[in-house]
């Protein structure tokens, strides 16, 4: 099978053999999985019930882009002052034209009730990882989410090797999500375990594999 041969065609995502290649290797996350896996926790956890996942490409523009166009990027300023939580895959990234995600993910969520951006990245170190993009990101979606809300780096799961950072994302996001929708906050969640991120890889080529033959019948 070559590399661009199609697997699943999922909301605006569509992975390919390449995609599953990664998954199975030691190879840095792309855009695609990443968009993927927040395209199908968008379904469990829907607008609907006050949550909200931003794509890689999203977060990309909202972060190189210019202001203005923010609520066109995200659905509209209603979507951004009602919706009790957000997410963004953040990458390190500073070129427009780099389609690749950079070297590095984290994740910011938004929570309304608690009024705050918190920032979790599994290379965090005080100041250190996405911490410079991840702010840039908050300051540019405060004004339209609310004026008032503060950021703040949380603590996560530390990533034991070199390419699991966009894993860790996957793993976060899905993990926060979940105590978000049973207790109304994200300050002090259980985040991904080493054991959760551990599976994370098997897990997505399954689900993608589930996905695919749902999508043949």
């Amino acid at each position: 099978m070559e590399r661009n041969s199609l697997i699943l065609s999922y909301g605006d995502y569509v992975i390919r053999k390449n995609e599953m290649d990664i998954l199975g290797s030691t190879q840095w996350l792309n855009d695609t999985i990443i968009g993927f896996y927040f395209e199908y926790l968008s379904r469990l956890y829907p607008e609907s019930g006050g949550f909200k996942f931003f794509g890689p490409e999203i977060t990309q523009c909202i972060k190189l882009g210019s202001k203005h166009d923010i609520p066109v990027f995200t659905g509209g300023l209603e979507c951004l002052r009602k919706i009790n939580f957000m997410f963004w895959p953040v990458n390190d990234s500073m070129d427009p034209h780099d389609h690749y995600g950079g070297s590095h993910w984290s994740l910011l969520v938004f929570s309304r009730r608690e009024n705050f951006f918190g920032h979790f990245d599994s290379t965090m170190t005080a100041g250190g990882g996405n911490d410079i993009q991840a702010r840039r990101i908050y300051e540019k979606l405060a004004p339209f989410v609310s004026h008032s809300a503060t950021y703040q780096n949380l603590l996560c799961e530390t990533q034991r090797n070199g390419y699991d950072c966009g894993i860790h994302v996957l793993c976060n996001a899905e993990k926060i999500a979940d105590a978000a929708s049973k207790y109304g906050r994200i300050q002090g969640v259980q985040t991904a375990t080493s054991d959760f991120v551990a599976g994370m890889r098997n897990h997505l080529i399954r689900l993608i594999e589930k996905e695919s033959l749902r999508a043949c019948r």
